[in-house]
């Protein structure tokens, strides 16, 4: 259960095509979130439990913490993406991969931010689920999801 972003430039002329070069072999893109390889406490995939929250399912109602994130930054994120690429052009930032860092880290914090304030937002536990877990709040019970949101380069 990731976001993908990637960041892709068209070349046009030849002037760009050493950009192309320094382009060439260094990360592509980020993922953020649940990856595949996360377990929980029993071996269990936490990317399941991410998916059937994100979603829902017939027993637990939707509560989209990544792509609310995502949708609520998004215009932030372009604009540090338009700031990167006029100063990769210029001649000012020179490693593609630590704006990816930035943007990866960035967008981690954001959907931890929001697994946290969760009970402002997202659909209560059901009664039964307070009484299994001793708590109301929907999203958080171990801290497991929460600290399972990372960030990867895609190379």
């Amino acid at each position: 259960m990731v976001l993908a972003a990637k960041i892709e430039i068209e070349y046009k002329g030849s002037g760009l095509k050493n950009i192309e070069k320094l382009l060439k072999n260094i990360p592509k893109g980020v993922t953020v979130g649940v990856h595949s390889d996360a377990k929980d406490e029993k071996g269990g995939h936490v990317a399941m439990y991410a998916s059937a929250n994100e979603f829902g399912t017939e027993r637990i109602p939707e509560r989209p913490f990544m792509r609310s994130t995502f949708n609520a930054k998004k215009q932030k994120i372009q604009k540090m993406m338009r700031k990167f690429v006029s100063g990769f052009v210029a001649g000012r930032i020179r490693r593609r991969d630590k704006f990816l860092d930035i943007i990866g880290s960035f967008l981690t914090d954001e959907i931890k931010k929001r697994i946290t304030s969760s009970p402002s937002w997202a659909v209560s536990n059901s009664p039964k689920t307070i009484m299994i877990k001793g708590s109301s709040v929907p999203l958080i019970d171990t801290g497991r999801l929460r600290s399972s949101i990372t960030w990867r380069k895609i190379i």
